[in-house]
């Protein structure tokens, strides 16, 4: 049996230029799909997550799929090129195939039709594996000696609008996983909404209805205990709950007892990775969406854990392989495709291999568990208390194994490491501002295996090197011990840290060089002068006392302003005047609440070290040009101005020019902007007839920001404020979108 598969399903955008020149209403757009193709390729050829089964969705331009098929001909021999109406392409060990329609006739009895599409489905599937071969229909024996591949394809019999242009479908292949082990993998791109998520939902229905007829005569019901089955594509169903609700479309399809695509295959995304949902919506969990405007409408479908199967461990967003990347590429290419890729890592079933199963640790503070790993495999658990927490794995074979931290809100980019700091024989510092989160320990080398061992702590704030970080604009309610004193005076500091809680605070750089303004507080309920705050400062690894509050009675408050990345503690100290020592009760006070905060902003996307949405620009609606018409493009530049000073250009020749729909990522030019009072984003239109036009946005503080009404979109918010959405940008006769997150702190 196979231990590991690894598959990946990806709507490209590669459209024909007929198709771009009529969505675009524009045939003089600036073609970019060879390019994009080749990206494509040399992405997932060079992919640490090593793909076995490659799906693509509309590659309906011809020289992009001649590319994507030369390109990745090496790594997947074996491979669909082409599925129309009578005519299916496919290459096998390097050889080309072509099937028409008589082979198809005889060998499947699919009745003959006339094909009047203009397009052809614009599926392709790549696989290291060899496709199942059958027998040649009678009369062909001589041109098909060794078989025909097992590659079905079934037009679908309703479509609408752009979609009826095209020959849309389903393919089913019969994949050989090992001698003896066949998958039936099922790719489609159905129906597409233009104007509402649930537009043509019918004809959707009627789709996955065939899909289901086809499964049916095809690999038969019940589904065989032996054979995997996976439907995947971009199934224009839309997935995500955290706005609207929980979708009735896809409730209907996906999640209603006694269909097949709830109980024979699922939703692996809903039913594994995030299985708060839609149970527990809105919740923590993650949406997966996988568009540039946050829908989930690319779907990996599987048949549900069971012994002796393969079981999804981890299915996440394949943001490699639409991000920029030069040293593969071989040129800054600023876009790709308005979806994101959907992966999934699979593995024989096994404990604690999936989120859903994650092992439940306490680390209280302290946790420690031992397991194995097989090739292929990973083991997930699961903490349900946020806070400070050092990690460490070690390898009790000789191989060392990895480990990544995921809040449960987003499982695809893991959590940075705190500032690459360590906790002397504890490990790595994290902060996690929300729970549950999870961690995910496996080997980088999907062939190495064997013994390892998970150590977990989390800080208690006893002295400065487990001192708890805060969070800004974070209240942190903090108990601490109640029958003794927390910790000793150090008699070589002038100011008195005994029987003190350790909190630790740091500031960044602005980049504008102003001050940002930074308060601490301490409040308690005691109603007494019991706690004192401190405030000390790092400088050179040495301490120095930067400010005191005195005993304060109910709250206390110390202001500072820094444009510097500073370190900062926080001392709670407790000198309960009620009760002299020896006293049963001296150290009964022990709630109290600790706070920062700060007007400094972080603008930022995916190289934030946090989960965030890419930087992105989108033309939603493109400026009118000479009598009102929008013919030609939009010849852009981009002004991006820190706190009221102009610090970077993206010049046009970079960006490129935009027509309606199109998108660039801002991710080879921008990572993360740090400002305190204002980030313009000004575009310029290059017009060669009269002035500049220009539009921008001024984003303000992060916490000014929800109220921007009708120029923000919120489209999500996490428990420490961190926003992520996107800003319209309207020229009167045009808009567009900038799309970013925005948070208080940030882990790198």
């Amino acid at each position: 049996m196979v231990d590991s598969l690894r598959i990946v399903t990806f709507n490209t955008q590669l459209r024909s230029w007929a198709m771009e020149a009529g969505a675009r209403k524009d045939p003089f757009f600036a073609e970019s799909a060879e390019q994009r193709a080749k990206a494509i390729a040399r992405r997932i050829i060079n992919s640490r997550f090593d793909y076995d089964i490659v799906a693509l969705n509309e590659v309906f331009d011809e020289d992009a799929r001649e590319l994507l098929a030369g390109e990745l001909s090496g790594a997947y021999p074996n491979a669909l090129t082409k599925a129309d109406v009578n005519y299916v392409g496919a290459q096998l060990a390097g050889a080309g195939l072509a099937l028409t329609g008589s082979v198809l006739l005889a060998a499947y009895g699919i009745a003959m039709l006339v094909n009047t599409k203009f397009e052809d489905s614009g599926l392709m599937l790549f696989s290291r594996f060899p496709f199942e071969r059958i027998p040649p229909p009678a009369g062909f024996e001589g041109e098909f000696p060794t078989g025909l591949p097992y590659v079905f394809f079934k037009p679908y019999t309703l479509a609408e609008g752009g979609d009826a242009s095209a020959a849309k479908g389903a393919v089913l292949a019969r994949i050989l996983l090992q001698p003896g082990q066949p998958c039936d993998v099922i790719i489609s791109h159905t129906q597409a909404a233009y104007d509402a998520d649930d537009e043509h939902h019918a004809i959707r229905t009627t789709q996955l209805r065939e899909v289901f007829e086809m499964v049916k005569a095809h690999v038969g019901l019940p589904l065989p205990p032996d054979r995997e089955l996976f439907f995947m594509g971009d199934l224009n169903v839309e997935g995500t709950f955290r706005l609207t609700g929980v979708g009735q479309e896809w409730t209907n399809a996906f999640n209603t007892p006694g269909l097949f695509f709830t109980d024979a295959i699922h939703d692996l995304w809903v039913h594994e990775q995030s299985p708060g949902i839609p149970a527990g919506y809105p919740g923590p969990w993650d949406l997966g969406p996988t568009t540039a405007d946050g829908k989930r409408l690319d779907y990996i479908l599987h048949q549900p854990p069971r012994p002796d199967r393969l079981t999804a461990q981890h299915l996440s967003i394949a943001y490699d392989l639409t991000t920029n990347a030069p040293a593969i590429d071989g040129a800054v290419i600023p876009y790709t495709s308005d979806h994101y890729a959907l992966r999934a890592d699979l593995a024989m079933d096994h404990p604690h291999c999936r989120v859903g199963t994650a092992f439940g640790a306490s680390a209280a503070p302290s946790f420690q568990q031992n397991g194995t790993l097989r090739p292929g495999w990973m083991q997930w658990y699961r903490f349900d208390r946020a806070g400070t927490y050092a990690f460490m794995v070690v390898g009790l074979d000789g191989q060392q194994p990895r480990f990544e931290v995921y809040l449960a809100s987003n499982m695809t980019i893991p959590m940075s490491q705190y500032r690459l700091e360590v906790l002397p024989d504890r490990g790595l510092k994290y902060v996690l501002p929300e729970a549950p989160f999870f961690v995910r320990v496996f080997f980088e080398d999907r062939d190495a295996g064997g013994r390892y061992q998970l150590r977990a702590y989390r800080y208690t704030g006893r002295n400065r090197e487990e001192a708890i970080q805060l969070l800004p604009h974070v209240p942190l309610r903090h108990t601490t011990s109640a029958t003794a004193p927390l910790n000793s005076d150090d008699p070589a500091t002038p100011w008195d840290e005994g029987d003190a809680v350790w909190f630790c605070i740091d500031t960044d750089r602005v980049d504008s060089g102003q001050d940002q303004e930074v308060r601490f507080q301490l409040r308690h309920l005691y109603g007494l002068r019991i706690f004192n705050l401190l405030v000390l400062v790092e400088d050179g690894g040495q301490l120095h006392l930067l400010d005191q509050t005195g005993p304060v009675d109910a709250q206390g408050e110390l202001v500072w302003a820094t444009h510097r990345r500073t370190r900062l503690y926080l001392l709670a100290k407790r000198d309960d005047p009620r009760f002299p020592l020896g006293h049963p009760l001296k150290y009964s006070a022990t709630d109290l609440v600790v706070e920062w905060t700060t007007n400094l902003t972080y603008l930022y996307g995916l190289k934030g070290g946090r989960p965030g949405n890419e930087l992105r620009v989108i033309c939603s609606d493109e400026t009118d040009g000479f009598l009102g018409s929008e013919a030609g493009a939009d010849d852009i530049k981009i002004e991006l101005s820190t706190d009221g000073l102009v610090g970077q250009t993206i010049s046009n020749d970079d960006i490129g020019d935009f027509d309606e729909g199109d998108v660039r990522s801002l991710e080879p030019w921008v990572q993360v902007v740090r400002y305190v009072e204002s980030y313009k984003v000004e575009l310029v239109e290059m017009d060669d007839l009269s002035e500049d036009d220009r539009a921008s946005v001024t984003i303000p503080n992060v916490g000014q920001v929800e109220a921007m009404a009708g120029t923000f979109a919120l489209m999500s918010k996490e428990a420490d404020g961190t926003l992520h959405g996107w800003f319209q940008i309207d020229f009167g006769d045009g808009k567009y979108r900038f799309h970013c997150s925005l948070a208080r702190w940030l882990p790198i």
